[in-house]
Parts: structure tokens; C-alpha cells; sequence
């Protein structure tokens, strides 16, 4: 019973954690009809992390990355076939395309890159959400998979773990 127990804290933008070397700052982003929805940035010492939460394309998201060492953002791509069913159009709508995830990583220029929460609809392949991404974006990428994990190390580059 006591490992069911929910303990909720509301966010709004701004620090939602200080102490130390640690700093974790939540910021909305547009997930609309959804609101509020909140992308995370993590930075300790001169290293920082940024998640997009669900969203679409951000003006504030690239606001709050700027000079983020890693990048993981939320994608989504969908079929014209899967794009002509309403429901499945609504929900396309509320996230964030390849091509505009591109456009993102090209102007934040992340160390790395990360799609998360990896959203394929009608069929679509990950290799065109890829595609779609390079048409804007020539730097480093991963697709995220449950368990990866990364290390960010100042100006090194970033290792990535594949899950065991």
C-alpha cells in the first residue's frame, strides 16, 4: 500500500529543483488542447539535458535549450492513409513532425540529438521520420530506445549506452 501512494507536485515555469550543482527548470510548452504541458531542462555544473515533454514545434522549447549539450525531443510521422482518419489526425497534431524536430535541432545545434516518445502511425517508417529530420538536420542522432542511457561530459562527445 505505501509503494501506491502518489505524491503530486504542481509545476509552473520556473525552477522546480535547486540544491548543489543541480538545477531542473520547467518551462510549457504547446501540447494543445493539453495545457499545461512542461518540457524539463537539467543542468549540473556546465553540462545540461533538455526533454521536450509532448509538444508541438516550440518557440519556448528553443527559447530554454539554448546551449543544451543533449537534446531529447518527442517525434511523430504518420501515413497520408492514417492522416485521412480524423482521430488520428487530431492526435498527430499535437506533436512535433520530423521535418519540424529537424528544424528544431538545427537551430538548438545539441551535442546530440534524441527522439523520445517515438510516435508511428499508419505505418510510418522510422527510417523516413530520419529522412524527414535530415532534410534540416546534418548533426548527430539517435533514435531513443527504452533503457538507453547517455553521459554528457563537457566538451566531449556524448556516449550512448545501448540497453542491455
Amino acid at each position: 500500500r505505501e509503494g501506491a501512494g502518489i505524491n503530486v507536485i504542481e509545476v509552473t515555469d520556473g525552477y522546480v529543483y535547486d540544491a548543489g550543482d543541480v538545477r531542473v527548470k520547467a518551462f510549457e510548452v504547446d501540447h494543445r488542447p493539453v495545457a499545461p504541458a512542461f518540457g524539463y531542462r537539467v543542468d549540473f555544473r556546465n553540462d545540461s539535458v533538455l526533454v521536450s515533454g509532448d509538444t508541438r514545434y516550440s518557440q519556448n522549447l528553443i527559447k530554454n535549450a539554448e546551449g543544451v549539450d543533449l537534446l531529447i525531443h518527442e517525434v511523430a510521422g504518420a501515413t497520408e492513409s492514417a492522416l485521412a482518419r480524423p482521430s488520428t489526425r487530431r492526435a498527430f497534431e499535437h506533436h512535433t513532425t520530423g521535418e519540424e524536430a529537424g528544424r528544431l535541432f538545427a537551430t538548438i545545434k545539441p551535442k546530440l540529438a534524441v527522439y523520445s516518445h517515438i510516435i508511428l502511425m499508419g505505418g510510418f517508417e522510422l527510417s523516413q521520420l530520419m529522412a524527414d529530420t535530415r532534410k534540416a538536420y546534418s548533426g548527430p542522432i539517435v533514435a531513443g530506445e527504452d533503457l538507453m542511457g547517455f553521459h554528457v561530459e563537457g566538451e566531449r562527445v556524448i556516449q550512448v549506452e545501448q540497453p542491455k
